[in-house]
């Protein structure tokens, strides 16, 4: 990571499917481009190790499951999922990087906390529960995300796991790619298969669009 120009930091095995993306969409430009890809081993470290890599002047871009825009640090009681920070707990300097907001850094990070109370309000249940975009009656959320992983804000329209087009991919006990699964990603490049044969890249292609295009200044490191 230190070496690098810009930075993906990832929640964990989506660190695999994202880089085997990479180079199926994009061949080469991730060693081209300098670009690095960290897993932090889950959500909370996605924000002190975004701070961490903009205070080294490195271009940092986040990809999550779509949960990182819902939750709290601490729930009501009745909700069965764990709390966890968020995308509104980023760091100013991650908002003020030129891909993201710039000057208008403070202002962006407001809307995403005000979209993230409208969430709340209209279905609390969801808010604190749902794992995809589809669980919410907003019709323009998708789009949000788009946008979002426009700007180098890789939010998932759900989990990592929904991008895949065979459940053979899922671990059967808790539903989660694991370290097993990616041995057989492997394997089955080898012999062949394709990401897109195995994935759904439209939202993969739209956040590495976002960095391998992107050729702006990195962030202004913090005093």
């Amino acid at each position: 990571m230190f070496f690098a120009d810009k930075v993906i930091l990832c929640e964990g095995f989506d660190e695999h499917i994202l880089r085997a993306a990479a180079e199926e969409l994009f061949p080469g430009e991730l060693d081209r481009q300098n670009v690095s890809i960290v897993c932090v081993e889950g959500k909370d470290r996605l924000i002190k190790l975004a701070q961490l890599v903009v205070r080294l002047r490195m271009q940092c871009f986040i990809l999550a499951d779509f949960d990182f825009l819902l939750r709290d640090r601490k729930k009501p009681d009745g909700y069965e999922t764990k709390g966890h920070l968020s995308v509104e707990h980023l760091p100013v300097e991650f908002f003020a990087q030129e891909h993201v907001a710039g000057k208008d850094a403070d202002k962006y990070r407001a809307e995403i906390e005000a979209l993230r109370n409208k969430l709340r309000k209209e279905n609390e249940k969801s808010f604190y529960e749902a794992k995809h975009v589809s669980e919410f009656d907003d019709k323009t959320l998708a789009a949000t995300l788009q946008v979002f992983r426009s700007q180098g804000i890789g939010i998932l329209d759900g989990e990592i796991e929904h991008l895949s087009k065979d459940n053979a991919w899922i671990n059967a006990e808790n539903k989660k790619l694991n370290l097993e699964r990616m041995y057989e990603l492997r394997e089955r490049l080898s012999i062949g298969k394709t990401m897109a044969d195995m994935f759904d890249l439209a939202s993969l292609r739209e956040f590495l669009r976002s960095i391998l295009d992107r050729k702006g200044p990195a962030a202004e490191p913090v005093d």
